[in-house]
C-alpha cells in the first residue's frame, strides 16, 4: 500500500452560538473536510480508483457535490431525486461548485425550525435533524474514500465518533441485499472513529 505522503490539517469550526449537539455542526465539519480534500484533486489523480465500488476520484467528488445539493434543497421541499447521484461537473469546477453549494446549505438551514421539519430524503422522510446526521455520515465516508485514493493522512472531524454511532444505530447489519452497502467489516471496539464509521458501510480500513 502506498503510505500517505501528505497530512491534511483542518481547523474545524466550534459550536459558537449553536448547542454542542446541534446536527448542523457535524454537517459544517463534513463540509470543511470535503472542501479541503476536493481542493487537492487535479487531472493527475482524478482517475484513481477509490474504495467506493467502480467510482474513481472524480466520480466520488461529484457525488459529494450532489449530496450537498440535496441538503441545500431539502428545507424548501425540493425533490432529492432531481439531483443526479453523480452530477456532471467539469473537473476544474469541482472545488468552486462544492464551496458554492456549502454556502447554500448554510443559508438553507439557518432557521432552527428546519431541524424539526419532515424532510424528504432519498431513503425516506425523517426530521431535518436526523437527515443532517445521515448526510454528514455519507459525506465523511466518501471523504475517507477520497483520502485513501489520494494518499492523504487526514485530521477527522471531532464529530466522527457521533456519526459512527448514528450509522450503527440507523443502518442494520443484516438485510443489505437491496442496499448499496457491503457486509459489516469487523474492527476493534477501540478503533479510530473513522474506521468504525467506514467499516459499518462494508469498507475495510485495513485493505491494501
Amino acid at each position: 500500500m502506498t503510505l500517505p505522503t501528505t497530512t491534511l490539517e483542518i481547523t474545524y469550526v466550534e459550536a459558537g452560538p449553536l448547542p454542542a449537539d446541534d446536527p448542523r455542526l457535524p454537517l459544517a465539519h463534513a463540509a470543511q473536510l470535503a472542501q479541503a480534500i476536493v481542493a487537492r484533486i487535479d487531472a493527475d489523480v482524478a482517475g484513481r480508483p477509490t474504495p467506493c465500488g467502480d467510482w474513481d476520484v472524480v466520480d466520488v467528488a461529484r457525488h459529494v457535490v450532489g449530496i450537498f445539493r440535496r441538503v441545500a434543497g431539502a428545507p424548501s421541499g425540493a425533490d432529492p431525486h432531481a439531483v443526479p447521484v453523480v452530477p456532471d461537473i467539469a473537473l476544474p469546477d469541482l472545488a468552486d461548485s462544492l464551496a458554492e453549494v456549502a454556502a447554500e446549505v448554510h443559508a438553507a438551514w439557518t432557521d432552527p425550525a428546519t431541524l424539526d421539519r419532515p424532510i424528504d430524503a432519498p431513503w425516506g422522510t425523517a426530521p431535518g435533524a436526523v437527515c443532517l446526521l445521515v448526510w454528514s455520515c455519507d459525506v465523511v465516508v466518501h471523504a475517507w474514500d477520497l483520502a485513501r485514493a489520494l494518499d492523504l493522512e487526514v485530521e477527522w472531524p471531532p464529530s466522527t465518533a457521533l456519526l459512527a454511532d448514528v450509522l450503527r444505530s440507523g443502518l442494520p447489519a443484516d438485510g443489505r441485499d437491496e442496499l448499496p452497502f457491503g457486509d459489516v467489516v469487523a474492527v476493534a471496539a477501540d478503533a479510530p472513529a473513522v474506521e468504525r464509521l467506514v467499516a459499518w458501510t462494508g469498507r475495510d480500513p485495513a485493505a491494501v
